[in-house]
């Protein structure tokens, strides 16, 4: 069957009260054009997945970093940051309103613990080519209108294990380092 699923149960999701149609859902696909400035206060986690094009970033003590595509980034809550893009770019940003955990054995903390590695200064990934594929479905369903906090939830925790299954530990360390560097890893809807 070739049918994309909005043209098959698409009225379901957006009738439910849940549909998230809002400004900040826990999941945004953003287009930004070349020479477009955004400057932003964030209240959540933001783990933003640059997928096309490319951006000069200011934030904390890293000043107009460029970032190329097929980059992973990690803002913790409370962050101020700048970005200026250079080209057509495409993003797709996960909010995360919780306490980050990678799996149900494991959290940032106790990865923090038990990895000895330099977490100074501001660490991004490489997309790894399971997470891209995974992206990929996702923004299809997205497009396809499924916008159901439920299943974001469910697609954030099914990320963080794919983290935790494409990337070393002491890379996941110093990705995360941030969250743990007196700032919380939680959102604003968490006390």
């Amino acid at each position: 069957m070739n049918e994309s699923m909005s043209n098959i149960y698409s009225v379901d999701h957006f009738c439910c009260y849940k549909y998230q149609d809002h400004e900040k859902p826990l999941l945004e696909i953003l287009d930004a054009h070349p020479g477009q400035l955004v400057e932003r206060d964030l209240n959540d986690t933001a783990i933003t997945f640059l997928l096309r094009g490319s951006m000069h970033l200011s934030y904390d003590k890293v000043v107009d970093r460029e970032i190329g595509c097929g980059t992973i980034l990690l803002f913790p809550p409370g962050s101020h940051i700048k970005v200026q893009f250079g080209e057509e770019t495409h993003l797709l940003v996960f909010r995360v309103k919780e306490i980050i955990q990678l799996c149900n054995c494991l959290t940032i903390q106790q990865l923090y613990d038990e990895t000895a590695v330099d977490r100074d200064g501001f660490h991004v990934l490489g997309i790894h080519h399971r997470i891209a594929q995974y992206l990929d479905h996702l923004m299809d369903t997205v497009r396809d209108g499924i916008r159901c906090p439920y299943y974001y939830e469910t697609k954030i925790k099914e990320l963080f294990f794919l983290l935790l299954s494409c990337y070393p530990r002491e890379e996941l360390t110093v990705f995360f380092a941030l969250t743990q560097s007196g700032r919380a890893v939680y959102g604003s809807d968490v006390p």
